[in-house]
């Protein structure tokens, strides 16, 4: 990012352009960010569970070891109930990054928003596709065939979704995408399960469809409500009245959760089409809007120009961050993140606040303090790529804990902090934590400017959807299918080989990075999925 600077006067203006090969195109912290929540999904499902058990902070606090019976009076937070609003608060800060070059473009806010909506639709078809494809929920119909039609199903998931050549004529890649959804509603139709059922809306990945729900609506909001923070601040004070009716008022579950259309659902054909748009999802936005803030400040600072920046920001005293703060200012990320999850872990309040404000108040020292060095001389010109700078660690610092600290003061509502159903505590704490861990991955790939050091993290955050569905239709089934002689397959030679509970850790572990090794390497061959 080349800029005039003039510190003396507060005064700035674009120096000449860089050709769009010398600029980045992505903030690959947020790309490290993603990567590590979907990750994070991975290994939390390949766990061991029942009697093969670890110890509790190891799973979601509400489903703890040994039975890992859900328990909705369980209060407390683990690091696995972390990982899914890691990916949420992702998805709201990529928006800005992904319509801001097509808002400047020229676009329409209204095409715009029509293919807000054809996202959501695919990524709900992605949601009822994996699950009823998925080899572990018909392996007693199909036997060790279900194995491989779990390979097919991923297969068929490249002509639908892969970001296929623009130099491919317009006929070529219809032709291709109509063959994958032909062959995928086929899989679809001839599929049956356990209970003798087949295709059915209602076996559908939650989580997925939750992620469609927030990424049409947190898209809507930023594209309509994004000049500034105040629309958006006043659209969460909303969410946040609704989320407490739905708990407190009678009135509040008729009305967030449609209650008085139900009639009009029911004992009809198109009664399915409800699953896919509960408004209770929408409580997740309380993530995705500070992330689309968040993004909001990204953008600004891959900008050339950076023209969003306020003139209370440009006047800053100080840009650059040293090395040695850089380095402090991530340690202090990780410590409240790891602090702030262990109290919750522990079910100790008074822990996580104090490492919250005490720790948080270390870092806003790092960052607001001057540094021991003479101000930049009127005039100077900072010339290369994007330096990460006080501006944009301020804001998302600053934003971080702000969220976090709303959180912690919201701990008492709602009974504490719960994954399930969320809590306001909750939501606003991960968000608070998100902003953190983006600091703290910012800190590698842009302060140190060592990304390579993230690689697994960022080419994963850069193709989450393959990394998603990996490990259940590609490395399982492999392990599955692949002999090894007298103990059967290599799977059943893996289960028995790590019995124990932290081998079986390990065990998991180890098929995680296999996922993030497989989804790096087409990541490097330019293979993606898209929505």
């Amino acid at each position: 990012m080349s800029l005039v600077e003039d510190v003396e006067l507060g005064h700035y203006e674009p120096a000449p352009e860089k050709s769009a090969a010398q600029r980045p195109r992505r903030a690959l912290s947020l790309d490290a960010l993603r990567g590590l929540a979907i990750l994070g999904m991975v290994l939390s499902g390949l766990l061991p569970f029942f009697n093969n058990t670890l110890p509790p902070w190891m799973y979601h606090a509400q489903t703890p070891p040994p039975g890992h019976v859900y328990n909705a009076a369980i209060v407390g937070m683990t690091w696995v109930d972390l990982v899914f609003p890691l990916f949420l608060f992702a998805l709201g800060a990529a928006v800005p990054l992904a319509l801001a070059p097509r808002v400047d473009a020229g676009a329409g806010r209204l095409k715009l928003s029509f293919s807000a909506f054809g996202r959501g639709l695919l990524l709900l078809f992605f949601a009822l596709y994996e699950q009823h494809t998925m080899p572990g929920n018909f392996t007693e119909n199909y036997g060790e065939g279900a194995w491989w039609i779990g390979l097919l199903a991923f297969v068929l998931f490249f002509p639908i979704f892969m970001r296929l050549p623009k130099r491919w004529p317009r006929w070529g890649v219809a032709l291709v995408r109509i063959a994958g959804w032909a062959a995928a509603f086929a899989l679809l139709a001839v599929l049956r399960y356990p209970d003798g059922s087949g295709f059915s809306v209602h076996r559908h990945d939650m989580i997925i469809v939750i992620l469609a729900n927030v990424a049409v609506t947190t898209a809507l909001v930023w594209l309509w409500f994004g000049n500034g923070f105040t629309a958006r601040l006043c659209i969460m004070g909303l969410l946040i009245a609704l989320h407490l009716a739905r708990r407190y008022a009678p009135w509040g579950m008729h009305i967030t959760d449609l209650q008085f259309l139900k009639p009009m659902f029911e004992e009809r054909w198109w009664n399915g089409v409800f699953w896919a748009c509960a408004p209770a999802y929408q409580k997740y936005l309380l993530i995705t809007i500070p992330g689309t803030i968040a993004g909001d400040a990204l953008v600004n600072w891959l900008r050339p120009s950076m023209q969003r920046l306020s003139f209370s920001i440009q006047n800053s005293r100080w840009r650059e961050l040293s090395t040695v703060r850089s380095l402090g200012v991530g340690i202090v990320c990780i410590g409240i993140t790891g602090g702030v999850i262990t109290g919750f872990s522990l079910g100790d309040l008074s822990m996580a606040a104090a490492v919250g404000v005490g720790v948080g108040a270390l870092g806003l020292l790092l960052l607001y303090s001057p540094p021991a060095r003479k101000r930049l001389r009127s005039n100077t010109v900072l010339r290369g790529q994007p330096r990460v700078n006080a501006l944009i660690f301020r804001t998302l610092f600053t934003w971080g804990l702000v969220w976090l600290l709303l959180g912690l003061a919201l701990y008492p509502y709602q009974g504490g902090i719960r994954k399930d159903p969320a809590t306001l505590s909750y939501l606003f704490v991960s968000a608070g934590l998100a902003h953190m861990l983006l600091v703290a991955l910012a800190v590698v790939t842009d302060a140190m400017h060592r990304p390579g050091l993230l690689f697994l993290l960022v080419d994963n955050g850069q193709n989450p959807m393959i990394a998603y569905v990996a490990a259940g239709m590609v490395v399982l089934p492999l392990l599955h299918l692949i002999p090894a002689g007298a103990a059967g397959s290599v799977h059943d030679w893996l289960m028995a080989s790590t019995s124990t509970p932290w081998l079986g850790f390990a065990r998991g572990l180890g098929l995680t990075v296999v996922v993030a090794v497989f989804v790096s390497l087409l990541t490097r061959l330019k293979i993606y999925w898209r929505t």
